[in-house]
């Protein structure tokens, strides 16, 4: 009997240490989901009305149009834009 329980003990191990490390994954994952993209203490309703001032100047004929599209061109992230 010791020897059958052994060699069932032998082999959940690696599912057992599989499962540990699963779960704390999962945490890792989940604590970096809550991390806010936005700081609590920013003003977000001027960061708001910026973002959009932004976007609207961007797609406007103008200055910052071509500006814009030029950095597109440029292959620029259209966030750091």
């Amino acid at each position: 009997m010791i020897t059958i329980n052994s060699q069932m003990e032998s082999k959940r191990k690696p599912v057992r240490q599989l499962n540990t490390l699963a779960k704390t994954l999962t945490k890792i994952i989940k604590l970096k989901g809550q991390i806010p993209g936005v700081s609590i203490f920013a003003n977000k309703e001027l960061k708001s009305a910026l973002h959009m001032a932004a976007v609207s100047a961007a797609h406007v004929k103008g200055e910052l149009a071509e500006y814009y599209q030029r950095k597109l061109k440029e292959r620029k992230s259209k966030i750091v834009i």
